[in-house]
Order: structure tokens, then C-alpha cells, then sequence
């Protein structure tokens, strides 16, 4: 899984983005952990790791990261770059200025909290139809058949 980065908004975008697509696996690796791993050190994180990403909040605050650093990580790219010019700054940072302030209404706080919701109800139906890890002695970890 990709480490949070301190300062640049790509990097938070990658993290969320891997935990959005990966989010299922992440889970049923988690648990797996949780309740088979040998080392008690890895088997505690892995629970303290699973309560967070299976908090309701943890959910929401993923679909509404990803939403504003979608927004913002372009504008962030090409302010980097070489070539932009400062009224071509202002214009972008104008655009997204206008994009961030149209989130703040109460009809998208609905839809980011029914994705959400959505997430949260794809685990719980997964959870079941997901192959379980199990601990091969000699390779590590794999996937059980």
C-alpha cells in the first residue's frame, strides 16, 4: 500500500486511489492478519488498521478526499511546470476555486455521503464471496483455492 505523503497532492491522490480500488483485499487481508498471524506486534496493527477502514467516516472522508484532490491534482501539476505563466495561474486557480465552492451544497454532500454508503454496503456483501488467505509455512502468505 502506498505511504500518505507529507506535501504533494498527487501523492495523496495515489493513496486514496489504492485504497478505493484495493479497498476489498486490503480488508480481507487485514482480518486474516488479524486473527492468523504468529506475530502478536502485526496481528494488533492489523486490527487497529481494520477498524479505521472499516469505520463509516473512514469511508466517507476516502470518497470525499478523492473528489477534492481529483480536482485539485491537476491544477497542482501544472503549477509545477515550467512553461505556465502567472494569468494562466490565475485563471486555473480561478476554475477550481469555482469547482470547490459548487461541493459545498447540500445536494453533493447528499451524493458523497450515498457513495459512501455504497462502499460501506459492497464490504459487507463481499466479505463473503472473497477466497480467505491462508499461511503457507514455507512461501508466506498466498492466496487459499
Amino acid at each position: 500500500m502506498k505511504r500518505l505523503m507529507e506535501h504533494r497532492w498527487s501523492g495523496h491522490l495515489a493513496t486514496i486511489d489504492v485504497i478505493q480500488s484495493n479497498r476489498q483485499e486490503v480488508i480481507v487481508t487485514l482480518e486474516t492478519l488479524r486473527d492468523s498471524c504468529p506475530e502478536a506486534e502485526l496481528s494488533v496493527m492489523a486490527a487497529g488498521l481494520l477498524t479505521q477502514l472499516m469505520d463509516n467516516k473512514f469511508s466517507f472522508i476516502t470518497v470525499f478526499l478523492s473528489l477534492l484532490l481529483h480536482l485539485v491534482e491537476p491544477i497542482s501539476r501544472q503549477l509545477q511546470g515550467e512553461t505556465i505563466d502567472v494569468h494562466a495561474a490565475v485563471e486555473l486557480i480561478n476554475a477550481v476555486r469555482a469547482e470547490v465552492q459548487g461541493m459545498r451544497s447540500d445536494e453533493k454532500f447528499q451524493s458523497i455521503i450515498e457513495e459512501s454508503n455504497v462502499n460501506i454496503q459492497e464490504q459487507d456483501i463481499q466479505k463473503t464471496a472473497i477466497v480467505l488467505f491462508s499461511l503457507n509455512g514455507e512461501n508466506g502468505w498466498q492466496i487459499a483455492n
